[in-house]
């Protein structure tokens, strides 16, 4: 099996089951109506009467981009408020629905119509307080006068992305709020409107990124509360609706991946994104050619966001990641992406590889499960290996500028041994076959850096002249490697003992590996671990501790279990068990 295959079924082990606990929608309706009639009550007084100001002033109010937030109200006020504006819509669902009908026929495309925009608003709020009581009666009344068709009739229409933002932000929440509606309540009819018409609305959202249809709606309260934006509302509501009904992740021909994409490219900085995973799952089972088209339409397209855009995106999410859940997220794009060959410049030009070596650092000595950890891990492999031969190249030429390279050695060498650490910690026992696959890939890895660094050695030893960065760059493997292979090493070597017959070959030859890519570069075992050992003596063993890094100044207390480690007291060797690992590397000798 080849590398991609290894880590695209590596990568799947928990992707599934992460995705849905990070898709599940949940709206928070009470809160939100709240901050809308708050957000609404500039322009709307129901008590006082007051007059509808022009739609200029109600937008600029709605978005609070003008004269800033408005002032909170009673909790009184506000339920009296949300009551009396959405009367005249809840005492006729139908009559309402017609109404929303006749103006937006009436009205011509692209042309603004204050009327339309206010009463698709007040439809919104009463869909949020059907939706919040769970009102079964008024939602057959609102489905019965086909809501959902019309809603979707002026989403689709030619001009509805440069018309004002109430009636944008109305007609979006409102749908969102139906395809809510018709998944939780399994509405046959409803969800087959939906569904039928799902590829003309995602093809309109698409085909109309550069007029708008990406334009930010975000309320000052949205922005508050760290609320995702309403078209992204509205993509995961339609993604978990279509794998509900279909059991399987929207297809590109739905255009939801495009969109997807394109929301996580553009919003992924500024606003969350990851309720749309579901859209953009499809991208790990669907082929080399079919993912290559997708990213050369979504990236590379005039209206794409470029390569460049592409990989600093990636490249700050990983500056972010502390966890392994942030990045299992999203393992569907990161696992296809990087086989897409037109980022492959932009990879080295903005070090790709290199920020996912020290976030695979915080990951390892992070919070989380070893699996999950080992799930990430996978991810980091795939970008080292989408990237090594064209590094390797560029190390060898004394043509190209050092920095081109975006790579250093003790990049490689951390990757390898957090693969060997966790691996590790795995225990080599309840391996399932896609862990053999990954022990064979990372084995293979290693032969390849091993033999570079060997073969431009002896070069350098027969006095051949070498690029000063290839000559950096191993010295920044075997410098790194003083510091990591010794460690990662040990726990390798004493899974494999303690396992005995029961630990699986690919693991055991992964240690014997990873003993001989060190030997490669000038270390020896024995030397190595006397050398750890004595500077670990007066260390705390816990990450964390302010002794970790220095010498504690009292006499430290060695573990009991396995006599290697030591700790300052208590509460250290506590947070190490549960917390650093020591816990699957200690508890396997005490059973």
């Amino acid at each position: 099996m080849n590398t991609r295959a290894t880590l695209e079924m590596y990568a799947k082990l928990r992707l599934a089951s992460d995705l849905h606990c990070a898709v599940t929608p949940s709206p928070a309706h009470s809160s939100e109506c709240q901050d809308r009639i708050t957000a609404l009550s500039e322009w709307l007084d129901p008590v006082s009467n007051r007059s509808v100001p022009s739609i200029t002033s109600i937008t600029m109010s709605h978005l609070n981009r003008h004269n800033g937030p408005p002032m909170r109200v009673g909790q009184a006020t506000q339920q009296h408020r949300i009551d009396d504006y959405s009367a005249p819509i809840m005492r006729n669902p139908v009559a309402a629905v017609e109404k929303l009908r006749k103006l937006h026929d009436g009205s011509p495309a692209g042309e603004r119509n204050e009327e339309l925009s206010r009463w698709a608003d007040r439809l919104n709020v009463a869909l949020w307080q059907c939706d919040d009581l769970v009102e079964e009666d008024g939602w057959r009344k609102f489905i019965g006068a086909d809501v959902t068709n019309i809603c979707l009739d002026i989403i689709t229409r030619a001009g509805f992305w440069q018309r004002d933002a109430i009636l944008r932000y109305a007609l979006l929440d409102s749908t969102s709020t139906i395809v809510q509606y018709a998944t939780r309540c399994n509405d046959p009819d409803t969800t087959s409107v939906l569904l039928s018409r799902a590829t003309a609305l995602w093809r309109s959202v698409w085909e109309n990124r550069s007029r708008g249809s990406f334009s930010s709606l975000r309320t000052q309260q949205d922005i508050a509360a760290n609320s995702p934006e309403e078209i992204v509302r509205l993509l995961s509501a339609y993604g978990s609706l279509y794998y509900t009904h279909h059991c399987k992740d929207p297809p590109p021909d739905t255009y939801m991946p495009h969109v997807g994409l394109h929301a996580w490219m553009v919003y992924g900085d500024s606003s969350p994104v990851n309720v749309i995973a579901l859209s953009v799952s499809c991208l790990l089972t669907l082929g080399h050619k079919c993912t290559n088209d997708l990213y050369r339409e979504v990236i590379m397209s005039p209206s794409g966001v470029s390569a460049e855009a592409a990989v600093l995106r990636i490249n700050r999410e990983f500056a972010r990641i502390k966890v392994p859940g942030t990045l299992i997220t999203f393992t569907s794009i990161y696992m296809s992406i990087v086989h897409f060959p037109d980022i492959l410049p932009a990879i080295g030009r903005h070090s790709l590889v290199r920020e996912a070596s020290a976030a695979m650092n915080r990951i390892h000595h992070g919070p989380g499960t070893v699996q999950e950890k080992t799930s990430c891990f996978s991810v980091v492999m795939a970008f080292l290996d989408s990237y090594a031969s064209s590094a390797r190249d560029q190390l060898a030429s004394a043509s190209l500028p050092p920095q081109s390279v975006g790579l250093r050695g003790e990049d490689v060498l951390d990757i390898f041994a957090n693969g060997v650490g966790l691996l590790a910690e795995k225990g080599g026992t309840g391996f399932n076959d896609t862990d053999a696959l990954l022990c064979v890939t990372l084995s293979r890895f290693m032969n390849d850096w091993s033999r570079f660094y060997v073969e431009r050695q002896a070069l350098e030893e027969a006095q051949e002249r070498r690029p000063r960065h290839e000559r950096v760059f191993r010295e920044s493997m075997r410098s790194r490697a003083r510091a990591v292979w010794w460690p990662s090493l040990r726990g390798a070597q004493n899974t494999k003992y303690l396992n005995g017959h029961k630990n699986i070959p690919q693991m055991a030859r992964l240690t014997d590996t990873w003993a001989s890519f060190g030997r490669a570069l000038g270390l020896d075992a024995s030397k190595e671990q006397a050398r750890h050992e004595k500077a670990t003596l007066g260390r705390c063993a816990w990450r964390d501790c302010q002794y970790h890094k220095k010498a504690a100044d009292t006499v430290l207390l060695s573990c009991k279990g396995c006599g290697e480690v030591r700790y300052c007291g208590r509460v250290c060797q506590k947070h190490d068990w549960s917390k650093g690992g020591h816990k699957a590397r200690c508890g396997r000798r005490l059973k």
